[in-house]
């Protein structure tokens, strides 16, 4: 059997200024060195978590547990980065978030 050291931690990014999505000047976006700071704070902190949540996204991702999620969505659906649109991957997708020159990501949100 094989062991390995390595461990995989889920973090959960806000909207972040770069160029990777067209953010870079986006007002509504988390500057990337304060992103990667409040990370490895957090890794540092808790070197055992399985996941990190910076404060900024844990609005988003606690939105289903708090009830909020609607709010939420229509929200960041509103914004001017991202127009909501229907998605037909699955089921249970909800909803597809897009810029105005890409597919973001196809969104599976429970009920």
């Amino acid at each position: 059997m094989l062991t390995s050291a390595s461990k995989v931690i889920e973090v959960v990014p806000p909207g972040v200024r770069t160029t990777l999505l067209g953010q870079e000047d986006s007002d509504q976006s988390m500057p990337l060195d304060e992103f990667l700071t409040e990370t490895l704070d957090l890794l540092r902190e808790k070197p055992d978590a399985k996941e990190i949540v910076v404060e900024r996204a844990r609005f988003i991702r606690d939105a289903v547990a708090n009830g909020t999620y609607d709010n939420i969505l229509a929200m960041i659906s509103g914004s001017s980065l991202f127009r909501q649109r229907s998605c037909s991957a699955s089921s249970t997708t909800r909803s597809r978030l897009e810029t105005s020159t890409s597919t973001v990501r196809c969104a599976a949100w429970p009920r």
